[in-house]
């Protein structure tokens, strides 16, 4: 049996992970403004996730989308989701700013050599693309 959902054939390869596509991006942009904004509210991500799943599901339908790869129209979409985040904080901010509840579990005191990890770690992904880029390796 031959199911085809876009030019894409769910026969040869696919078998339902298209559909993670429909959840993926407005979960991490949920969780990407949950994080960074105190002021997020709960209405974005109501918003959020029907008007993905609607807009994705039409470059999926409409012809003319098949000659963008899946990731440009998740780009796309993403970019879409973070300017409907920005409006709705614009908007509909939450009435007290959210703050990370501390459950005293961990000591959260900050590394006095944190900040020069974070520069050997940058350091170290930079010296690997580059050592694994076409001017060394590749």
């Amino acid at each position: 049996m031959n199911h085809s959902l876009g030019g894409k054939n769910l026969a040869e390869g696919q078998k339902g992970a298209i559909w993670a596509d429909f959840f993926s991006m407005p979960l991490l942009t949920a969780v990407l403004f949950g994080l960074l904004s105190k002021k997020a509210p709960a209405i974005a991500p109501k918003i959020i996730v029907p008007v993905h799943m609607v807009l994705y599901g039409l470059t999926k339908v409409i012809p003319f989308f098949s000659q963008f790869h899946y990731l440009y129209v998740v780009f796309a979409l993403f970019v879409l989701e973070c300017i409907i985040y920005f409006v709705c904080i614009k908007a509909a901010p939450r009435k007290t700013d959210w703050e990370m509840p501390d459950a005293k579990v961990l000591d959260m005191t900050p590394w006095k050599t944190g900040k020069y990890w974070a520069i050997a770690g940058i350091a170290v992904v930079v010296l690997m693309y580059i050592i694994f880029s076409p001017l060394v390796l590749a």
